[in-house]
C-alpha cells in the first residue's frame, strides 16, 4: 500500500478474468491517471503503468472506484464512463475535482451507487444519469452545479439517497413524487433555488427518516400529510417562504405528533404568523432541538411546552410571542440553550427596546441543570438573581444586561467572577467595586456594551471570543430580516466560540 494508506479501492467488473496491459480498462484507468491531479498524493497511483498487469496495479480489484477523502483534483475523464461501463460503484467525495460531471457516466449501465460531493463541480446534472434503475444512492452535495434540475432523476425509483444540496439547483418537486421512490430514507435539496409548493404526496415515501428543503423557495402551506412518515427523525424547512394563519396552514403540527421518532424540527425564517398551536406541545419526547424563530408567530408560547422533555435547543428568537414564560419551561432538565431575544413577551414597549420580560426570573429556570446559554438581556426583569441559578452547572453564559435586577449575585457565580464591566449593574455591585470598575486605569474596567467576568486577567483569546461574540450579535440583529445571518449558521458559529472558550476554563457571564 502507498505511504499514506489512501483509500483506493479501484474496484472494476471485467467477466472476472485478469485482462493484460492494453485492454480498453486499462487505457481508461491511465486516461484517469493523467486527467487528474494529485497534489500531495503523488505515490497513490505510482503503481499505474503499462510496465505491469492493470489487475496488479495499487488499489485495483473488482467493481467499484472508491478514491473518496483524498487530494485529486483537476477533470474527471470522459473516459470513465466510456470505457469503464461495468462500474457499479464510484466514491469522489472530498476531493477538488473541478469542470462538468461528464455525460458518459450515462453509459454506466449496472451503476448502483454514485457520490460526487464536496468537490468544485460546475455545469448541468447529466440527464442521462435517470436512466440508471439499478442507482440506488446519488449524492451530488456541496458543489457547484446549476441550471434545471433533471426531470428523468424522478424516474430512479431504486433510490435510497438523494442529495444535491448546497449547489444552484433550480425546479420543483413534482406532484406524484409519492409515487416515485418506495424506498427513499433521505431526501436533501437543500441551499438551492428550487420553487412551487411542497407537494402532499411527498409524505408518501413511507421509509423517509430526513427531509432537508431548508434555504429554497418554497412557498404555500405545509402538507398535513406529513404526519404519515411515522419513521421521521429530521424536517429542515427553514428559510423559504412557507406560510401559516389563524385560518390555515398550522395543521401539519397537529400532525407531525404521529412521528413518533423526530429529533430536529426547523421551520424558522418563514411567513408563519398567527397563534403557535398547543399541539407543539404534543410532540414527540425524543424532540432535542425546536427552531421557530425568525417567523411572526403571536399570542403565548403554550403552557404545556414542558412536555416535550428531550428538547436541548429551543430558538424562539425573532418572533412576536408575548405573554409570561410558561413556568413547564423549568421542566426541560435536558435544555442547553434556550433563545428568547427580540421577542413581545410580557408587557407590550416598543419593539427596539428588544425582549418585554417583565416580573421576576422564574426560580424554575435552575432545574435547568445542564443549560449552557441564557439570554434575558433587554427585559425588565425584577427583584433578585435566583438562588436556584447556583444549580446550573454547565452555564457558559449568561446575558442579564438591561434589566432592572437588584440585590447580590449567587454565590456560586461569584465564585465564577472576578471582572465586571460597568454596564448598569450599579445596585446589585457595592460601591467600592462600581469605583473600581469606572476608573479606566483599573485592570478591572471594561468598558462597552457587553460585560465579562471571568477569573483572572483577560486574555486575548477572550477579547476574541467577545470580539466574535459582538460582531455575531450584530449580524443577527440587522433590521431586515433578508440581512441577518441565517439562524442555523448563527448557532453554528456560537457553538464554535462556546468550544474555544469553554478550552480556557472561564464562565462568560453579562450582567
Amino acid at each position: 500500500m502507498c505511504p499514506m494508506r489512501l483509500v483506493l479501492l479501484l474496484i472494476l467488473t471485467i467477466g472476472g478474468a485478469e485482462i493484460a496491459g492494453g485492454s480498453s480498462d486499462e487505457g481508461a484507468l491511465l486516461a484517469f491517471k493523467a486527467g487528474i491531479s494529485d497534489e500531495g498524493t503523488s505515490s497513490a497511483l505510482a503503481s499505474w503503468n503499462s510496465s505491469t498487469s492493470f489487475c496488479r496495479w495499487e488499489g485495483v480489484s473488482l467493481t467499484n472506484l472508491l478514491l473518496a477523502y483524498n487530494q485529486l483534483g483537476g477533470h474527471i475523464p470522459m473516459e470513465l464512463g466510456n470505457k469503464l461501463t461495468q462500474l457499479q460503484k464510484l466514491h469522489l467525495r472530498n476531493n477538488s475535482f473541478t469542470g462538468e460531471i461528464p455525460a458518459s457516466l450515462a453509459n454506466l449501465s449496472s451503476l448502483q451507487y454514485l457520490h460526487m460531493g464536496y468537490n468544485q463541480l460546475e455545469g448541468l446534472i447529466p440527464a442521462g444519469l435517470g436512466n440508471k434503475p439499478a442507482l440506488r444512492y446519488l449524492n451530488f452535495h456541496d458543489n457547484r452545479l446549476s441550471g434545471r434540475f433533471p426531470t428523468s432523476l424522478w424516474n430512479l425509483s431504486a433510490l435510497t439517497v438523494l442529495a444535491a444540496s448546497r449547489n444552484k439547483l433550480q425546479g420543483s418537486i413534482p406532484a406524484n413524487i409519492g409515487d416515485k421512490f418506495p424506498d427513499m430514507q433521505q431526501f436533501a435539496l437543500e441551499e438551492n433555488m428550487f420553487t412551487g409548493v411542497i407537494p402532499s404526496s411527498l409524505f408518501n415515501l413511507s421509509s423517509l427518516t430526513n427531509l432537508y428543503l431548508s434555504s429554497n423557495r418554497f412557498t404555500g402551506f405545509v402538507p398535513p400529510t406529513v404526519g404519515r412518515l411515522q419513521s421521521l427523525v429530521l424536517l429542515d424547512l427553514y428559510t423559504n417562504q412557507l406560510e401559516a394563519n389563524d385560518r390555515k396552514g398550522w395543521e401539519f403540527v397537529a400532525s407531525l405528533t404521529n412521528c413518533s421518532q423526530l429529533q430536529q424540527l426547523d421551520i424558522s425564517e418563514n411567513l408563519f404568523r398567527g397563534q403557535l398551536p398547543s399541539s407543539i406541545a404534543n410532540l414527540s419526547t425524543t424532540l432535542q432541538t425546536l427552531y421557530l424563530g425568525n417567523n411572526n408567530i403571536t399570542g403565548r408560547i403554550p403552557e404545556d411546552i414542558g412536555n416535550l422533555i428531550g428538547l436541548e435547543t429551543l430558538s424562539l428568537g425573532f418572533t412576536s410571542f408575548s405573554g409570561e414564560l410558561p413556568t413547564s419551561i423549568g421542566r426541560l432538565a435536558n435544555l442547553g440553550e434556550i433563545g428568547l431575544y427580540n421577542t413581545s413577551l410580557s408587557g407590550l414597549i416598543p419593539s427596539s427596546v428588544g425582549n418585554q420580560l417583565s416580573g421576576q426570573i422564574p426560580k424554575s429556570i435552575g432545574n435547568c441543570e445542564v443549560l449552557e446559554i441564557l439570554l434575558l438581556d433587554k427585559n425588565s426583569f425584577e427583584g433578585v438573581i435566583p438562588q436556584s441559578f447556583t444549580n446550573l452547572k454547565g452555564l457558559g453564559i449568561l446575558n442579564l444586561t438591561m434589566n432592572k435586577l437588584s440585590g447580590r449575585i449567587p454565590d456560586t457565580i461569584e465564585d465564577k467572577t472576578a471582572k465586571v464591566g460597568d454596564f448598569g449593574i450599579s445596585r446589585i455591585l457595592p460601591k467600592s467595586a462600581i469605583e473600581t470598575l469606572q476608573n479606566p486605569n483599573s485592570t478591572a474596567s471594561m468598558r462597552g456594551s457587553i460585560g465579562y467576568i471571568a477569573p483572572g486577567s483577560v486574555t486575548s483569546t477572550i477579547e476574541q471570543c467577545l470580539a466574535s461574540v459582538i460582531k455575531l450579535s450584530i449580524s443577527c440583529s440587522k433590521q431586515q430580516a433578508k440581512e441577518r445571518m441565517v439562524l442555523a449558521d448563527a448557532v453554528s458559529e456560537m457553538h464554535t466560540i462556546r468550544d474555544v472558550y469553554l478550552r480556557s476554563r472561564m464562565v462568560n457571564i453579562h450582567l
